[in-house]
């Protein structure tokens, strides 16, 4: 940040007192996320554990760590760290019940990164579970691109971890950092000294090599879930017309549900992870744009969740995702039904 962020005292308390307000706005929401969440992943729960009997045990498996990851990121996002943006610095408030034991705040907010660093993992994990799946046995280069996915699902695992640990650059001495920032800024945040506020300095050349490690991750997870649907799309496309009708079909919809789950991924995901690391870039001041994007952030495991439920088959609800496609009929065939479920599950999930 520079040092004419505000230009005068009364500015300097106006931008608090609104910075207070929206951000008190903000916790209130993360308290209140839970009552609205725990039921859908109770149904997630239920449906990875009583009705997946059919599907691959692998990919019930990468099912249950990734439901397991974002429950617990969100649980410990809404009440246990509780992260409030406090600008004019580079920092974050920690505000929850971890702050009550006097957990240092910059641990929490490692254990947070890292628990959302693994489930962006997950995610990608299931797509090239989805990438895999969606090859035919008699495709042409099949092998070659399981191979690839193979690299690439441990390639992503590495970045992660690696990116986790990159964030100890931002690790610094608060005392000495504080009392810079005292001098920075006419009027320094009112809670600049107490121990939850964690700061990092924004003219330090780690958080400038922090930013660019993380503008790298961004790269390489938007590569992914652009490339992986390609190929799959690809050889999807390209076998359709070898298919049964109902074949067909099924191929349609597997479509469906992975551009589905890939608008979830980027709304609730990738656009506030980017959106945060280009206000830090451009020392942005819009305190609702910020606590906006956190809310949505916290909320990203839920969404997801809710995805596998609507549009995995045998894990959907069939009422709600046929009201969501204006198509419901309740004079359908269950057995119609039954049949275009099995088709599915022998496309993604073979034997």
């Amino acid at each position: 940040m520079s040092e004419n962020f505000l230009p005068d005292n009364r500015s300097y308390y106006t931008f608090y007192k609104e910075q207070t307000t929206w951000n008190n706005y903000y916790k209130y929401a993360c308290h209140f996320i839970p009552l609205f969440t725990v039921p859908i992943y109770a149904e997630a729960l239920y449906c990875i554990l009583y009705k997946c009997k059919p599907l691959s045990p692998k990919y019930v498996a990468m099912l249950q760590l990734n439901m397991f990851f974002h429950f617990l990121g969100e649980v410990f996002w809404s009440t246990m760290l509780v992260p409030v943006i406090v600008l004019p610095c580079v920092g974050l408030s920690v505000e929850g019940l971890w702050s009550v034991l006097h957990i240092p705040g910059k641990y929490q907010i490692f254990i947070v990164v890292a628990i959302l660093q693994f489930n962006t993992a997950t995610i990608t994990h299931l797509l090239i579970y989805r990438l895999k799946f969606a090859i035919p046995p008699d495709a042409k280069y099949r092998k070659y691109v399981k191979l690839s996915a193979d690299v690439a699902k441990i390639f992503i695992y590495f970045t992660v971890i690696f990116c986790t640990c990159a964030f100890s650059l931002l690790n610094e001495d608060q005392g000495s950092l504080k009392n810079r920032i005292m001098q920075k800024f006419l009027v320094p945040p009112p809670n600049l000294w107490d121990d939850r506020y964690v700061l990092t300095d924004r003219d330090r050349a780690n958080f400038q090599l922090f930013l660019y490690i993380t503008i790298g991750e961004i790269v390489v997870f938007v590569a992914n879930i652009i490339i992986i649907p390609i190929i799959a799309f690809h050889y999807l496309s390209a076998h359709r017309t070898e298919k049964s009708d109902r074949l067909a079909k099924a191929h349609k919809k597997t479509l469906q549900v992975l551009i589905f789950q890939l608008a979830i991924y980027c709304l609730f995901h990738l656009l506030p992870m980017v959106c945060l690391t280009c206000s830090a870039i451009s020392e942005a001041r819009n305190v609702i744009f910020l606590s906006l994007g956190m809310l949505i952030w916290a909320l990203h495991g839920s969404a997801y969740t809710l995805t596998l439920i609507l549009a995995n088959k045998p894990l959907h609800l069939e009422y709600v995702f046929c009201c969501i496609l204006c198509n419901f009929s309740p004079k359908t065939p269950n057995i119609g039904r039954r049949r275009e479920s099995s088709v599915i599950q022998k496309i993604d999930f073979p034997t």
